[in-house]
C-alpha cells in the first residue's frame, strides 16, 4: 500500500492504494457498508447530484459489465457534475472508502478524468483505464459524525460523457493508520550501524543490549535508514547510575573521526523524556536542553515517570518541527524545534563513562517499532489551507449593524487577506471569521504589519460571534504592531472575563515588555519585507503560541476555558478561527498562507493505547 498525505478540512487521509482488478467486490465488506445503494441497482436512491441530472446505465447500453449487479453510474456532464452521498460516521474513527472506476469507452480518455472528495475537499484526481475496472481504496479518519463522499467530473469537453463508477463502499477500518514496522527483528543487528565510540552492542533474548566500555566516547547503534515524520515506540530498561538516550532525525558529524551522531536526543535517565540537542549547536557543540522553560523539569509527574531498573515504555511523535514524548503514558516533552533536521537516523546511545566502576553496565531495548506519518510531507502533511489566496470564500465578516458599511475593510490584496482602516475611522470591532468551526488543531499563518500603525489586531481561536449582542467571545492571540513585544500573548475576549490568560496579569494595561520571552522577534513591512511566522496550538484546554520560532505562551486553561461562563457561550474548547480589527487607531495588517492541521481530541491515556 502506497502512503500519501492529502490536505482535507474535516478528515485526515491516512493511506491509499489503487489496484487494477477485474472481478466482483467482496460481499463480506459490503455487508457492513455505510453507503446505500452502492451499485446503483435501485436507481439513484440515496445519491444526489449537483450541476446536472445524475445518470446510471444498464450493462447493455455500452456493453460494459458492471462490477456488481446490472447497473453503474456515469459522471456525465457538459457543465460539471458531482455525485454525492452523506453517510453516518463516528468522530475520530478510521474508515475505508473503496470504489471501482473505468473510463467511458469509445471516446477520448481525458473525458473520464474526475476527482474524489471527502467532506468537500479534494482527495485525489483520477483518470481510469479503458476496458477494466480499477479498485481504488482510501483510508481516512473522520473528524465529524457525518461524512460526505463525492465524485466530480473534471473535463467539460464532450456533452454527457464521463467516467463510470460502481460498487462504492465506506466501512469502519480496523487498519485505519499506516502500519508500524519493526526496526529490530529480535535476533540480529541487520539494519543497524555503529557510530561514535566503540561501546558494545549485542543481541540477547530478543533485546538489544548496550554495554559501557571504559575509555570510549558516546556510542550510537543507529538505523541505516533515515526517517522524517514518524511515531516511534520502544521499551527500555537501564542499570541504575547509567545515562542513555535515543537519537532521532540525526546525522553523523562530518567533522568527527568516528561519526558521532548529532541531532535531537530523547533522554533516558536523568531528565528522562526531555529533548537534548546532541552536538547540533554552533561549531558542533551541544545545544543543550530544548524546552519551553526550565520550570518543566520541576513537574513531579514528568520527573517520576521513568522507573529506574525497570522496563519503561517510550513513545516519540516527530511531525514537522514538532516533537512530543511520553514515558509510561505520561506526557513529557512538547517542543517545536525549528533548527532540527527534519530527516535523519534513529540511534540508541550508550553514554561514555569516566569511572571504572561503571564499566560493564547495560541498557536494554526491545519492541522497537516505527509508524511513518506521511514521510516526505513534513510541512504539508495533513495541513488544510483555509484561505485560497484569491477571495474570502469560506470566511464571513461579523460586525455591529452600524459598521455594515465598513465590511470592505477586509479584502484580498495581492494574495493576502488585508485589513486597512482609514484615519479617524469611527468603528467598533470588525471580525473576519471562518465559516466552519475547529476543536483541537494547529494553526499556521504569516502576518505582516506596518511600522507606525496605531491600531491593534489579533487572531481568535475557538471563538463565536453573538449577532444579537454584537460581541465575539473566546481566546485571542494578540497582534500589537505598536508594541510588538506583545505579539503572541493570549487574551480572553469572553464576556465576564476580558483578561490576559498569558501572561497571567489580569487587566490589559498590566502586560509589560518584561513578560515577553527572551529573544522575541517581530518584523514590520519595509524591514527586508519580512513576514512573521505565527503558530498556534490548541489541544484540550491548552493553548501555545510560537512567533518567528520563539515560544511566547504556553497556557493551560483548565478550570477557566471549560468553566460555566465559557460553556454558556460555547467557546474556549471549540469554535471559529478569526481575525480582528480593533476599535480606535489606524490599521494596516496582512495575513497569508493560512493553514490548519486538525487533531483528534483524546486523552493521553487513550492515545497511548
Amino acid at each position: 500500500m502506497k502512503s500519501i498525505t492529502v490536505p482535507l478540512t474535516l478528515v485526515a487521509l491516512l493511506s491509499i492504494s489503487t489496484i487494477g482488478l477485474p472481478g466482483k467486490a467482496a460481499g463480506k465488506e459490503l455487508a457492513t457498508n455505510l453507503i446505500q445503494n452502492p451499485s446503483f441497482e435501485d436507481g439513484l436512491r440515496a445519491w444526489t447530484g449537483e450541476g446536472a441530472k445524475p445518470e446510471r446505465h444498464h450493462k447493455t447500453i455500452l456493453n460494459v459489465t458492471p462490477e456488481g449487479g446490472d447497473y453503474y453510474a456515469e459522471l456525465a456532464s457538459d457543465k460539471g457534475y458531482r455525485l454525492i452521498q452523506r453517510v453516518p460516521t463516528e468522530k475520530g474513527r478510521a474508515y475505508t472508502l473503496r470504489f471501482h472506476a473505468q473510463a467511458r469507452p469509445r471516446v477520448n480518455r481525458k473525458e473520464s478524468r474526475f476527482i474524489v472528495m471527502i467532506d468537500g475537499r479534494k482527495v485525489t484526481e483520477l483518470l481510469p483505464e479503458f476496458g477494466t475496472w480499477s479498485t481504488h481504496t482510501y483510508v481516512f479518519e473522520t473528524l465529524r459524525n457525518e461524512t460526505e463522499i463525492a465524485f466530480e467530473d473534471l473535463h467539460f469537453g464532450a456533452a454527457g460523457i464521463g467516467a463510470m463508477i460502481d460498487q462504492v463502499s465506506v466501512v469502519p477500518s480496523p487498519n485505519g493508520v499506516a502500519p508500524s514496522q519493526d526496526l529490530f527483528d529480535g535476533k540480529t543487528l541487520v539494519g543497524w550501524k555503529l557510530y561514535g565510540g566503540k561501546q558494545e552492542f549485542t543481541v540477547e533474548d530478543g533485546m538489544i543490549v548496550g554495554t559501557t566500555v571504559l575509555g570510549e566516547g558516546n556510542g550510537f547503534l543507529s538505523t541505516t535508514k533515515a526517517y522524517k515524520d514518524f511515531e516511534l515506540s520502544f521499551e527500555v530498561k537501564m542499570d541504575v547510575g547509567m545515562n542513555s538516550g535515543c537519537q532521532i532525525r540525526s546525522v553523523p558529524n562530518p567533522k568527527s573521526s568516528d561519526g558521532h551522531l548529532m541531532g535531537p536526543q530523547v533522554e533516558i535517565g536523568g531528565r528522562s523524556g526531555f529533548i537534548f540537542g546532541e552536538h547540533n549547536g554552533p561549531n558542533g557543540r551541544h545545544r543543550g536542553w530544548i524546552v519551553r522553560a526550565p520550570s518543566v523539569f520541576k513537574d513531579q509527574a514528568k520527573a517520576t515517570a521513568f522507573n529506574n531498573g525497570q522496563w519503561n515504555h517510550y513513545r516519540v511523535v516527530a511531525q514537522g518541527p514538532r516533537i512530543r514524548t511520553w514515558i509510561n503514558g505520561v506526557a513529557i516533552a512538547d517542543v517545536v524545534d525549528q533548527p532540527t533536521d527534519l530527516k535523519g537516523l534513529i540511534g540508541l546511545q550508550v553514554h561514555s563513562i569516566k569511572n571504572k566502576n561503571q564499566a560493564g553496565k547495560s541498557v536494554r531495548w526491545r519492541n522497537i517499532t516505527l509508524r511513518p506519518l506521511g514521510e516526505g510531507k513534513a510541512e504539508d502533511g495533513d495541513w488544510t489551507s483555509i484561505f485560497n489566496g484569491k477571495d474570502l470564500d469560506g470566511w464571513v465578516v461579523k460586525c455591529r449593524p452600524n459598521d455594515k458599511d465598513k465590511r470592505d475593510y477586509w479584502k484580498v490584496v495581492d494574495g493576502a487577506i488585508t485589513a486597512q482602516t482609514p484615519p479617524n475611522s469611527n468603528h467598533h470591532y470588525i471580525w473576519l471569521l471562518t465559516e466552519r468551526e475547529y476543536g483541537d488543531f494547529e494553526l499556521r499563518l504569516k502576518v505582516q504589519t506596518t511600522a507606525g500603525t496605531t491600531g491593534n489586531s489579533g487572531i481568535q481561536v475557538r471563538s463565536r460571534y453573538d449577532d444579537e449582542a454584537g460581541w465575539l467571545d473566546g481566546p485571542q492571540v494578540d497582534i500589537h504592531p505598536r508594541g510588538p513585544w506583545r505579539c503572541g500573548f493570549i487574551y480572553d475576549e469572553t464576556r465576564g472575563a476580558r483578561v490576559w490568560l498569558w501572561p497571567d496579569v489580569g487587566h490589559p494595561a498590566n502586560a509589560k515588555p518584561s513578560h515577553a520571552p527572551q529573544g522575541w522577534k517581530w518584523f514590520h513591512a519595509g524591514e527586508d519585507d519580512r513576514w512573521n511566522d505565527v503558530r498556534i496550538f490548541c489541544q484540550g484546554t491548552r493553548i501555545r503560541t510560537i512567533v518567528n520560532g520563539v515560544e511566547v505562551a504556553d497556557y493551560d486553561g483548565k478550570g477557566l476555558l471549560d468553566d460555566a461562563a465559557h460553556r454558556k457561550r460555547n467557546v474556549g474548547l471549540s469554535g471559529h478561527i478569526g481575525l480582528q480589527i480593533h476599535p480606535g487607531g489606524q490599521m494596516r495588517i496582512r495575513f497569508k498562507d493560512i493553514a490548519v492541521r486538525e487533531e483528534r481530541r483524546t486523552t493521553e491515556k487513550k492515545e497511548e493505547r
